[in-house]
């Protein structure tokens, strides 16, 4: 209550009083109107954050696709730079990694390949050595036994067994020695080409085992027109497929397919070598690995700048994949 005054005289009274319900109404109003700004500037701020931070991480998708690029076997994938700082440096380390793997890889596949090169070079020049020393011998010792055998005739039985059990030790070992030159150096290779050393090969191994497995090549494309120390490598990673579905994957069925898909710089040669047999467990590949074979077989797909890969099963047997280009680059060679 407030006095009404006018020039100092008391005209009356002004009472006022107040409703709970009219200032709660008003008060909430108010509220209602504070809340819906403030909910409305949340939302924008988050379409704000989500689209600010959307951009900041967009790079990242840029970096998966490159780390599954580089697990994928493609070593020549780079990342672009980025405007964030700690992004930028992730590029940095990733490209710098991608480059000396790629150079290591590099260096690796130039590095098998001269071994097994040389390995295949020492080979032939034993094979050689054999076949025109050793084999020289064997030859005039068998015509020497011989001629003791016929000069004695009857008058000397002993020295013509003798001479006749020496022709037949010289002809198991002129046997053993066609056997090794064989495996040191195929002459069908040099002679009449891979396609024709590989049916060799096969063949082989069928008279070998009589039928308890049977083989099957399958060959598609100009084959023997390779260079000679990729048809060498070649034959040595089949004979050894071989050789280890007969020792370990006790199969009944062997198939070997080596196809070429095109001619070319971007050509590449295909080779599946499949069995029925237990195929193999983790453990035994392990093994494997560990074993002179398989590391052999790997180097050579290394040297070819080709891709090895295996699958296995109990169902399916055993899958030997192995791919690489027709015409080859490493480090200054081609």
């Amino acid at each position: 209550m407030r006095p009404l005054v006018h020039r100092g005289v008391v005209k009356g009274s002004v009472e006022a009083s107040t409703d709970p319900a009219a200032v709660t109404r008003h008060a909430w109003g108010e509220l209602s109107r504070l809340l819906g700004l403030l909910a409305a500037l949340v939302a924008v701020l988050c379409i704000l954050v989500f689209v600010v931070v959307g951009h900041a991480l967009r790079p990242t998708g840029q970096i998966l696709a490159g780390i599954n690029r580089l697990a994928d076997g493609d070593l020549s994938c780079r990342l672009p730079r980025f405007h964030l700082s700690e992004l930028q440096r992730i590029s940095e380390v990733f490209n710098e990694m991608a480059e000396r793997l790629q150079t290591t890889t590099q260096e690796r596949a130039e590095l098998a390949r001269k071994l097994v090169d040389a390995q295949e070079r020492e080979r032939s020049h034993i094979a050689r050595e054999l076949h025109d020393d050793v084999a020289q011998r064997l030859t005039a010792l068998t015509f020497l036994a011989r001629s003791i055998k016929d000069g004695v005739g009857s008058s000397a039985p002993a020295v013509s067994a003798e001479s006749t059990e020496l022709v037949a030790m010289a002809a198991s070992t002129m046997r053993s020695l066609r056997d090794t030159l064989t495996y040191l150096r195929p002459p069908e290779i040099d002679d009449l080409g891979l396609s024709i050393s590989l049916q060799e090969l096969v063949a082989g191994h069928k008279r070998q085992l009589q039928g308890r497995i049977d083989f099957m090549l399958q060959t598609d494309g100009i084959l023997d027109t390779l260079p000679a120390e990729t048809a060498a490598h070649i034959y040595r990673i089949i004979q050894e497929a071989l050789n280890n579905a007969v020792r370990h994957a006790e199969a009944r069925n062997v198939t070997v397919v080596l196809e070429t898909t095109s001619e070319g710089p971007g050509g590449e040669i295909h080779l599946t070598v499949t069995d029925d047999g237990r195929g193999a467990t983790p453990q035994d590949l392990r093994r494997s690995a560990a074993g002179v074979g398989l590391i052999g077989m790997r180097e050579r797909v290394y040297a070819l700048s080709g891709r090895m890969t295996t699958e296995s099963s109990p169902a399916t047997g055993f899958r030997l994949r192995i791919s690489f280009p027709t015409r080859f680059e490493m480090r200054g060679v081609s």
